[in-house]
């Protein structure tokens, strides 16, 4: 198992050397770990991110505040 990691810039194709940039028998438990980690961290941001967009759900049929604001200033601006 031999994978190169292409955003390194270090590319050894032709080596039977252990190069940092690989994934290989002796990385794969960190990258094992880095795959987990970043799944759990987008499973956390989607918590937030759908939270916040039930709200918004909640929340569509309230009046906007531009609504709000732009009769607020005519209503000054007629008196």
């Amino acid at each position: 198992m031999d994978h190169h990691c292409v955003w390194t810039g270090r590319q050894r194709i032709m080596s039977n050397k252990q190069d940092a940039n690989c994934i290989s028998h002796i990385t794969l438990p960190h990258f094992v770990r880095f795959l987990s980690y970043t799944v759990a961290a987008m499973i956390y941001l989607e918590t937030f991110l759908y939270t916040r967009c039930a709200v918004l759900w909640r929340n569509r049929h309230m009046p906007s505040v531009s609504i709000i604001l732009s009769a607020g200033s005519s209503a000054l601006t007629c008196c």
